[in-house]
């Protein structure tokens, strides 16, 4: 008997490939996607804006399988919304992405469409799932497509959500996506490679933290505590930050950490922000590795795999300790941690 999946859509070339791959295969297709906007303001070109909704269903119609369009207002406000907010508040820059990941499109939405009768839930990342029989678990790996590979942001996927999770497009390159879909004549829109946050229109980051809380100016200083001049509000700033920071000293500064409690911004030089371990909670591990195992390690999308030591702290919290040291460490976003290209587990650093 065919198995049923439901993808995740967009109406962008890689959701619509992974439909066309996995009809290929012989699954039953159909093809969904998220309603997230209510009242909250959104960028047009998100990949759940109302044209994204009306661009999946067209798509779904060219290639003859059924579309739903499942609301997830509520939660996306919950989990997601209110999660960034108030991790500025907190003077974190978070990622919301991973966060929508874990409790909405593996959350809400998979939860509905597995109560349609699917089997599996797919969706078109650059990221791999495979049982391993050395584990007895299913795992998470790299795309084959190391330029495109997406592993970094689903990190907080649990190895339950993986066994059902299909990724249809993590064993091809992303040009080789471009060249397929072209023989199938589909009127796709042009979805940008890389997004701003989808709930904040222009990437208007200010604005929107404006409307959400109070904020205040405060004081900057520098490495010895000396106030060197004033900051506009300290979400507005991030770790490693150079530019706008309406100082002019002798030599180049950057912001080194923020302290919401004291409104305060601390700056200093390149070199000030480099740190050999750094903590992180939250922490969702889809294995335990070995004791003392050589892991590695990024702390931004894309960023450089950095050897590390992972130590159990046993309050929730976790330290990675680097061989070299990492330059601009970043409260709020996510540490990824790797044993060879299969993804361990991350958490959010603190």
């Amino acid at each position: 008997m065919k198995k049923t999946v439901a993808v995740a859509m967009s109406g962008g070339v890689d959701s619509s490939y992974a439909i066309i791959k996995l009809k290929e295969e012989g699954y039953n297709v159909f093809g969904v996607t998220l309603k997230l906007f209510g009242d909250i303001p959104y960028s047009p070109k998100a990949s759940c804006s109302m044209k994204a909704i009306k661009d999946a269903r067209n798509i779904c119609t060219s290639l003859e399988v059924p579309h739903r369009v499942i609301n997830v207002e509520k939660v996306f406000q919950e989990k997601v919304v209110d999660y960034f907010v108030n991790s500025y508040k907190k003077g974190f820059t978070p990622n919301p992405c991973v966060i929508c990941n874990s409790t909405v499109k593996w959350g809400s939405l998979s939860e509905k469409v597995f109560s349609y009768g699917a089997d599996f839930f797919a969706t078109g990342h650059y990221a791999r799932v495979y049982y391993s029989e050395k584990r007895k678990k299913h795992l998470l790996s790299c795309g084959l497509d190391k330029s495109k590979d997406q592993s970094y942001y689903l990190w907080a996927l649990t190895e339950e959500q993986l066994s059902k999770t299909l990724f249809p497009l993590g064993d091809m390159q992303k040009e080789e996506v471009k060249i397929r879909v072209k023989n199938y004549n589909l009127k796709l829109s042009e979805k940008p490679e890389s997004q701003e946050i989808c709930f904040i229109p222009d990437n208007d980051y200010r604005n929107f933290l404006k409307n959400k809380f109070k904020i205040e100016p405060g004081n900057i200083i520098n490495s010895s505590g000396e106030i060197i001049g004033h900051h506009e509000g300290f979400p507005f700033y991030t770790i490693g930050q150079r530019r706008g920071l309406g100082i002019s000293f002798s030599e180049r500064l950057y912001v080194n950490s923020i302290d919401p409690i004291k409104n305060e911004i601390k700056l200093g030089t390149f070199d000030e922000l480099y740190r050999k371990e750094l903590l992180f909670t939250k922490a969702n591990f889809i294995y335990i590795p070995e004791e003392n195992s050589i892991l590695k390690a990024r702390i931004r999308y894309r960023g450089k795999l950095q050897p590390c030591k992972l130590k159990n702290l046993k309050n929730g919290r976790f330290r990675l300790n680097f061989v070299e040291p990492l330059w601009g460490v970043c409260p709020g976003q996510s540490v990824v941690i790797y044993d060879d290209y299969n993804v361990v587990g991350g958490g959010i650093i603190i």
